[in-house]
């Protein structure tokens, strides 16, 4: 059915993106609406059954971001300045926690409600940017109907689009750290407001509102405040008439800058020198320059030396104290510039190629493991195209050109699936937009047929894979197991703001956020079998070496011992067993 051309009409700055575009165009056949009703459906269900089984669970780094939290509830402002966690996950923390001022016991699941709440809305901005993609096509039939070409229907779109979006948030992204979600729900949103700055007559106020989110998804993740100007350079072409952007783009830069520059001044006042973040660098420095992790003591060669490391307190066995100046429930990882203040960055060609090989890797999982069929009816379509689709038809630069800069910088220092699960979205959306066919040679139904054979692995696996996660989320997590450990340890009389010691290292020691203690020294590479296989005199000599650095008791994880040494006791039903030192 022939649609109408894109209006003529000059922009006006009263034209807002949020104007129908949480909908559907109005001649929509019911079962579109249908159809994006289910998938609106099953994402829900995901989202509530993940939030329900994992409620007990969280990852290391959500540690440090309810302490920074805390800060800002607080007033504690020079706390609250990190140069390495990005500040809006813990603002929002923060004000979760100040508003429902749940007890020890609820902490995580408040944070699991969170991490709920920032998937919902990261679903409403997919289905913004899917709406606008879908308004820019129906805007261009038009001419392609003339001109005899195909393209896929708005139902395959859809199917497509959901089925992606599923398969990166559960598997991907996979909700554990929120502050990866607020970042694709940026990713979304300013992807959608680029496709309908395409659409049609877009004034100086959807450019606004680009340059906000950009600014926002800095404070997400510092990653983003290069890609910001990745996806403002893409809005440059998205114009006809590229010597009207000046206005604009001036508007979106304003704006960026509106939101992004207090925290960078603030930050840069704050370390003393100016930054937007130091997450790259210290992620370059372990990941590239393979400089040591958590305890920094120097080295390898060309990587500097640090200005105050941990201190090293004894050699056998391994004993860290990091006690002072940094607060928190676990010093080491809540404040990685302070320890990492002195590393030199060095280019070496190997570590490089190693970062890209490792890069690789990441990105052949991705695309040949869940991802395969899809890849498979890419290359069946793209075996029938007719041609490529021209850029002033097709939206795919949009995509294409914000998820290869994201692969690109990513590849150059780390790789992980949840930093790049929203451009894997972008990116198959891009492929796919990028094919045209001719009627003569294939059918619109020929072309859904293959989507449909194409998303239904993709679908059928997150389904699965999810459930079968959570089923086993069931199974070992059925209790909360870090507030059983953190009451225990009570109960024996450790009380908050005690100091602990830790066999093993401090980071995934979820337990001591709701007993309110402070880690204040580990064994570093010694983990739990280690220290009870070593012999009595080194295990005398750690213990020793623990009360002397000011620690009132030690925990060791995971040791499910038969015959307990004397004075150690087991906390509770768990496998986690404590040394009272003063008590």
């Amino acid at each position: 059915m022939t649609q109408e051309p894109i209006p003529q009409s000059k922009p006006t700055g009263s034209n807002m993106p949020w104007e129908e575009s949480l909908r559907p165009a109005p001649d929509a056949p019911p079962r579109l609406w249908r159809l994006i009703a289910l998938f609106w459906a099953a994402a829900v269900l995901l989202g509530l059954v993940h939030a329900w089984f994992g409620r007990y669970f969280v990852v290391s780094d959500i540690i440090s971001y309810l302490d920074i939290a805390d800060a800002y509830r607080l007033g504690d402002w020079h706390g609250a300045m990190n140069a390495y966690w990005s500040p809006l996950f813990c603002w929002l923390l923060s004000f979760c926690m100040l508003a429902l001022q749940p007890s020890p016991y609820s902490e995580f699941p408040v944070v699991s409600f969170l991490a709920l709440l920032i998937y919902l809305a990261t679903l409403g901005c997919f289905h913004f940017f899917l709406s606008q993609l879908l308004r820019f096509y129906r805007t261009r039939t038009g001419d392609t109907t003339t001109a005899g070409e195909v393209r896929l229907p708005d139902w395959a779109w859809v199917m497509l689009g959901y089925s992606l979006f599923l398969w990166s948030s559960a598997q991907l992204i996979a909700w554990e750290i929120p502050p990866d979600m607020c970042v694709a729900a940026v990713v979304y949103l300013a992807c959608g407001l680029l496709l309908r700055i395409r659409s049609g007559p877009a004034g100086w106020g959807t450019f606004a509102l680009l340059g906000v989110v950009l600014g926002f998804g800095y404070l997400a993740k510092q990653a983003m405040f290069p890609l910001g100007f990745v996806f403002l350079g893409v809005s440059l072409f998205c114009r006809r008439a590229p010597r009207n952007m000046v206005k604009p783009m001036l508007a979106a830069l304003g704006c960026f800058a509106l939101v992004s520059a207090p925290f960078i001044v603030a930050l840069s006042r704050a370390t003393g020198r100016l930054t937007f973040g130091e997450a790259g660098r210290l992620n370059y420095a372990w990941h590239v320059n393979r400089v040591s992790i958590p305890h920094w003591q120097g080295g390898p060669p060309g990587s500097g030396k640090p200005k105050h490391p941990p201190r090293k307190i004894s050699d056998d066995p391994p004993i860290y104290e990091f006690a002072a100046p940094i607060r928190g429930t676990y010093p080491l990882w809540l404040d990685p510039f302070y320890w990492y203040d002195g590393v030199q960055l060095h280019f070496d060609l190997w570590q490089q190629i190693r970062a890209f090989y490792g890069a690789a890797l990441v990105y052949y999982d991705i695309f040949f493991g869940a991802a395969s069929g899809l890849l498979a009816g890419f290359f069946i379509l793209w075996s029938l195209r007719s041609g490529w689709a021209r850029p002033r038809d097709a939206a795919y630069l949009e995509l294409l050109i914000p998820a290869l800069a994201a692969f690109g910088m990513y590849s150059l220092v780390h790789t992980e699936e949840r930093y790049v699960g929203a451009f894997v979205v972008l990116l198959c959306l891009g492929a796919f937009s990028s094919l045209q066919w001719h009627a003569s040679q294939v059918s619109e139904k020929c072309l859904t047929r293959v989507v449909i054979a194409a998303v239904l692995p993709i679908l059928a696996a997150t389904l699965v894979s999810t459930m079968r996660e959570e089923r086993d989320a069931a199974k070992c997590c059925a209790g909360n197991l870090a507030w059983e450990v953190a009451s225990g340890l009570e109960k024996m009389g450790v009380r908050p703001g005690d100091r602990v010691a830790l066999i093993g290292q401090g980071a995934d020691a979820s337990w001591a956020r709701p007993a309110r203690v402070r880690i204040v020294a580990d064994t570093g590479a010694w983990d739990g079998y280690r220290f009870w296989t070593a012999d009595p005199s080194v295990r005398d000599r750690a213990i020793k070496t623990f009360a002397g650095a000011g620690a009132e008791a030690i925990v060791a994880e995971d040791s499910n011992m038969e015959a307990l040494p004397a004075n150690w006791q087991r906390i509770g039903a768990t496998n986690d067993y404590v040394y009272l030192l003063s008590k």
